[in-house]
């Protein structure tokens, strides 16, 4: 039985993107103080609402249904985000290309015919990569302490991407064993 209320489909950074992301959390972290646990990367794609073991299996099917005949696209990231109070986060900013934004139409639509919950603002969605954040398990960094990071990071540039093969479909837990649902890969096969 599902322990949860919620799953999250996660889109997972490869290199560059990875290492840049991994830099600049721990660089953060080291300097803050903010996880004993650092947060794996990601980019969150949909939240789905979850009332038992069935739903989780039907998310899955879709998911990996639709995978399987979207091929691999770009992820272009082009600079730094900070989301202010309650969230207190700072991001890589990912741009909302034409690939992306159908395919996160597609896996929202989908899901929702389905009868699952998502989210209720799709088109508001502003997808990045959590670099750092008070969200996560660990010491909630001050506003002062917020800021200057913000304001450093807003002022450097930063243009990076990589190609989107794999996708995660995680529970709300710090813990990867705990936390991880099913991985789906996109269709490589398309790219022939």
């Amino acid at each position: 039985m599902v322990n949860y209320e919620q799953i999250f489909l996660m889109l997972i950074p490869e290199y560059p993107t990875l290492a840049v992301a991994k830099e600049f959390q721990e660089a953060i972290n080291r300097r803050y103080h903010l996880y004993s646990i650092v947060p794996d990367l990601h980019i969150t794609l949909e939240s789905i609402a979850i009332r038992d073991d069935r739903d989780v299996e039907i998310a899955k099917k879709l998911i990996r249904e639709i995978c399987h005949n979207v091929e691999p696209f770009p992820i272009v990231i082009d600079g730094f985000a900070c989301f202010g109070p309650p969230y207190k986060s700072v991001h890589l900013h990912v741009t909302k290309t034409e690939p992306l934004v159908n395919f996160y139409q597609k896996i929202h639509s989908s899901l929702e015919q389905v009868g699952l919950v998502v989210r209720e603002y799709p088109e508001g969605v502003n997808f990045h990569i959590t670099i750092a954040s008070s969200c996560f398990p660990g010491r909630n960094w001050s506003e002062e302490e917020y800021h200057q990071v913000c304001e450093e990071l807003q002022q450097l540039p930063l243009e990076s991407g990589f190609i989107l093969n794999d996708l995660e479909l995680w529970y709300p837990a710090v813990n990867r064993e705990e936390k991880l649902v099913e991985r789906f890969t996109l269709n490589e096969k398309k790219l022939t």
